[in-house]
């Protein structure tokens, strides 16, 4: 009879770390998807100057933008946080609103001018590429 007892406890013990570990990994896979406001930060974007239509093809509402081309979001939360887009930038892009930003890639832009001072509202911003501007 001891043994039988022993045996169950164990195998309890077996299980409830099983499930606890199950639980845990499923908690840790990224459900996040990108959140509203820098969803449709990105969709503003898209009308502020053309993207190769390739690109923006999959870029809608109903879409999660953490898996639109061109945008990277962290795995945690689903901040969009590098953006790799071609077009020409406007001084009051909405681009600008995505405050979880940390690389931005504006090469191949054909920019012109000075920076735009909005860039100081992306305070997280580690990297930024301008590729060639003309002055």
């Amino acid at each position: 009879m001891m043994i039988r007892n022993y045996c169950y406890g164990f195998s309890g013990i077996i299980i409830t770390i099983y499930f606890s570990l199950l639980i845990h990994t499923l908690a840790s896979i990224t459900l996040h998807f990108c959140l509203p406001d820098q969803r449709d930060a990105l969709l503003d974007f898209i009308g502020e100057f053309s993207i190769n239509e390739s690109n923006a093809s999959p870029w809608n509402i109903s879409s999660d933008c953490c898996h639109w081309k061109g945008v990277t979001c962290d795995d945690k939360y689903g901040q969009v946080i590098s953006t790799f887009l071609n077009g020409s930038l406007k001084t009051s892009s909405s681009l600008f609103r995505l405050q979880y930003l940390l690389h931005l890639n504006l090469s191949e832009n054909n920019l012109q001018g000075e920076i735009p001072s909005s860039v100081g509202n992306l305070s997280r911003l580690l990297e930024l590429e301008l590729g060639i501007i003309i002055w």
